[in-house]
């Protein structure tokens, strides 16, 4: 009786059943590779837009950044063109409270320079430049010196107040001062022979010279500006130091 309930089932033959078995295991696996691919893809796109919104925030304040930057720019800008107004003005007010100077000398800043076309030893220009209310110029900073670089005339050579002190061989300024900035070329000062006891100027640079050599020189005079506090250091100075005092020039 079991055989005659299902003539057909025993009747298939062991080939197909395989067969069946194998669709079967294949659409499995197929589902299974659908699914992790589409887990796959969402996880991609996922990342992917949440790079995108990362990059979009990025350039978003890359853009703040730049305005800022141009903003800073523009008040940068405004700023400089300010300082350029105060500083004419600040000229300009000077002008008004300080005397001209003389016919024939160069007006920089507070300060009155004269190049003469005449060719002296150093102590003659010396006394050249007293005799005109000056001194022998004195280049004690940077400032003065990027100054004078704008009046030399190409490789003229000028005597300046700066020479080897005779008691102590240390190279001071006509005022007794000693050198802090200095803008010797290369390889001087070389005292030459032992005689190179006066400083010269060669387009900007210094130079050790003999004393008894004719060159052309540099005056200065300090223009008097009018200045109420200054007024008031002066006169105080005056009452402390006593009548008659006056620098001393070597």
């Amino acid at each position: 009786m079991a055989n005659d309930a299902c003539p057909e089932l025993q009747a298939m033959p062991n080939k197909q059943r395989s067969r069946r078995w194998v669709l079967v295991f294949l659409t499995v696996w197929m589902v299974i590779i659908s699914i992790t691919l589409a887990g796959i893809t969402g996880f991609i796109f996922l990342h992917y837009f949440t790079v995108s919104k990362k990059v979009s925030d990025l350039e978003k304040t890359a853009s703040e950044f730049q305005s800022k930057v141009a903003d800073l720019n523009n008040t940068i800008v405004k700023l400089q063109d300010t300082f350029v107004a105060n500083v004419k003005f600040l000229n300009k007010t000077l002008e008004s409270i300080c005397p001209p100077c003389p016919d024939g000398m160069y007006t920089m800043g507070p300060s009155c320079y004269y190049f003469s076309e005449d060719k002296v030893c150093w102590e003659e220009a010396r006394d050249k430049c007293y005799k005109m209310n000056s001194v022998l110029v004195m280049i004690k900073n940077k400032a003065e010196s990027d100054t004078l670089n704008q009046l030399f005339k190409t490789n003229n050579r000028y005597w300046i107040g700066l020479r080897k002190d005779p008691t102590d061989k240390r190279w001071k300024w006509l005022d007794g001062t000693q050198v802090s900035f200095t803008k010797w070329g290369k390889d001087e000062p070389n005292n030459a022979y032992d005689i190179e006891n006066c400083t010269e100027i060669i387009s900007s640079f210094w130079n050790d010279f003999p004393c008894t050599e004719t060159l052309l020189y540099i005056c200065e005079s300090i223009r008097t500006c009018w200045n109420p506090v200054n007024q008031a250091v002066d006169q105080l100075g005056a009452a402390k130091s006593g009548p008659g005092t006056s620098p001393r020039y070597i």
